[in-house]
């Protein structure tokens, strides 16, 4: 989550909530650390963003 929140209140480039997650993910994702899906397959968005 935290690179989420980076990512989203950047406040040089923030990105849509929608973009910043996909990143986030993405970015776990080629860390092998991080690459299986059960540390990020489960973050998901909801609500009405604007």
């Amino acid at each position: 989550m935290n690179r989420f929140y980076q990512l989203m209140l950047d406040p040089d480039n923030p990105l849509r909530p929608a973009e910043a997650l996909t990143e986030a993910q993405r970015s776990m994702w080629n860390e092998p650390r991080w690459q299986t899906p059960y540390n990020w397959a489960a973050f998901t968005i909801q609500g009405v963003w604007e």
